[in-house]
This record gives C-alpha cells, structure tokens and sequence, in this order.
C-alpha cells in the first residue's frame, strides 16, 4: 500500500509546476505569486498601487530582491516603498528591436523617484511562481520516491520466508 501511495505522490510532485492549469492550485502553493499578480493588475487597472492594497508587500519585496541583485540597496538603506505608479506606455527602440512597447514604472521612496517597468514587474513575479513551484513539485516527488522505496522494502521483508528452524517439540521426537 504504502509503494502505490507513493506513486500516487511521486507523480503529483511530478506535475505540480503544472498547477496553473488547476483551479485554485497556485491559490494553495503559491499564496505570494497569486497576491503579486493581483498587484500587478491593480497597478495596470488603476495606475497606482499603495500599502495596504493587495499584492503591495509582494511588489515591494521583489523591488528590494531587485535593488540588492543590481547593488544599489546601501543606497536606498532605511526607505520603504511609498507607493509603485505606472505611466503611459511608449515605444522603446534600439538595435534588437524595433518599437517594442514600454509601459514605466515609478517606484516612490521618501528620497524620490526609482524607475522600473511593467514588464521587469510581470517578469520578477513569474520567477517568484517558477522558484517555488519548482521547489514544491521537487520536495513532493522525492517524498513520492522516498515513499515508493520504503513501501517496496516493506513489501520484501514481509514476503521474504522466514529461515530460522523451528525448534523440535520434545513430544514429536521417538522414544
């Protein structure tokens, strides 16, 4: 029983980075990535997002997982995100591409005006959903195959006969 419960599980873990194609899956995986992404929409609908809105402490956490990649955070040490501003989108050209549309981002702090962009936002949550699901989906298959093994063991040791010899019962024995 417990080999087959361990397929069952081995093979969920193995189509849990599939969890977007599951209603209500990335609601229980990936609580921070669905939040982000309502954040996301808030800021494209409306064109601002501010603390206390849904989806705010998501943004700001992969701002400052940004500011530190980029090593500009002992700059900005001591500041919090006042609010994130989209702006109009434009046309942005250079040798790669030709007209590829922008839409900027401002991220307020107490010291002024970070620039960033909708779509390194939309880019940064969906590594947030990538990173965890592949963590979530890698854990659960290896217990699946932990499972799997220790189940297939358990099975063996109860099937294997026993080989101790019995000890001769004094009343069988001739007189």
């Amino acid at each position: 029983m417990l080999f087959y419960l361990g397929l069952v599980v081995a093979a969920v873990g193995f189509f849990t980075d599939k969890a977007d194609n599951i209603p209500g899956a990335l609601n229980i995986l990936v609580p921070s990535y669905v939040r982000a992404k309502d954040g996301l929409e808030t800021l494209q609908e409306t064109g601002s997002l501010v603390p206390g809105q849904r989806g705010f402490s998501e943004l700001e956490a992969l701002f400052w997982h940004q500011v530190e990649a980029k090593g500009v955070r002992y700059q900005l040490i001591f500041q919090q995100v006042q609010k994130f501003e989209r702006k109009t989108a434009m046309l942005q050209f250079n040798e790669a591409h030709a007209g590829v549309e922008m839409v900027p981002v401002d991220v307020q702090l107490p010291s002024g005006l970070v620039g960033w962009n909708l779509s390194g936002l939309r880019e940064a949550t969906e590594g947030l959903k990538r990173s965890s699901l592949l963590g979530f989906s890698m854990l659960i298959f290896l217990l699946g195959i932990a499972a799997t093994i220790a189940g297939k063991l358990l099975e063996d040791r109860h099937k294997r006969p026993n080989k101790t010899p019995k000890s001769p019962n004094l009343a069988d024995l001739p007189d």
